[in-house]
């Protein structure tokens, strides 16, 4: 298994830019050490654990609030799976 590890780990892109949503209610800490290292894994079709990046490596804002949109509805979803 570590030589496929070892493949597939070299397989990985130097750099990664995008975005995603999370709940309000998640701490920078579960942010940045569980949920982005798991929602990388699956994008990137990885069947082991990712790594945490490193403080430098991520930025965490808020860019808005869903009461500042005028939506009368939302289809939502990941890896361009809503609008």
């Amino acid at each position: 298994w570590r030589t496929d590890w070892n493949f597939r780990w070299s397989q990985l892109p130097d750099r990664i830019d995008g975005a995603f949503c999370a709940p309000t209610n998640c701490s920078e800490l579960s942010l940045r050490r569980l949920v982005l290292p798991r929602y990388l894994a699956r994008v990137l079709h990885m069947e082991f654990r990712i790594p945490p990046p490193e403080d430098a490596d991520m930025e965490m804002r808020e860019l808005s609030h869903w009461s500042r949109f005028k939506l009368d509805f939302v289809i939502a979803g990941l890896c361009s799976c809503g609008t």
